[in-house]
């Protein structure tokens, strides 16, 4: 977090991804098979394509162009912080304007991992 200069109320999020990672790991059980926490509490298999490229860099397109310049770029470079509980979607901060907010839509966005999208 340091190396992105990210404010320090991000700590939930890198502390959320970490226990999130250790319940989809496999351990073993007292019967000698490998399982996972999250088996055990919910009864079916983690869904992997729900983890996020925690910290990562990604391109939001800008919906709202600027004023009589139709060459200036139409995406802002930020880095995907993780979910937004409350708008059920990503949440993306803007390391220049120092600023985090969560688009109403993501179909335009683009990172340098792929973003999963829960079904």
């Amino acid at each position: 977090m340091a190396d992105k200069l990210l404010p320090s109320e991000f700590w939930f999020f890198a502390i959320n991804f970490a226990v999130q990672i250790s319940n989809y790991l496999p351990v073993k059980t007292d019967t000698a098979s490998l399982t996972t926490p999250f088996f055990e509490a919910y009864g079916k298999k983690p869904d992997y394509r729900k983890l996020l490229p925690l910290f990562s860099i990604a391109y939001v397109k800008q919906y709202e162009s600027a004023k009589g310049n139709t060459l200036s770029s139409q995406t802002i470079k930020t880095i995907l912080v993780g979910n937004d509980s409350k708008l059920d979607g990503r949440l993306f901060y803007n390391p220049i304007k120092k600023n985090s907010w969560a688009p109403a839509t993501i179909a335009s966005t683009y990172c340098t991992h792929p973003v999963h999208r829960s079904t």
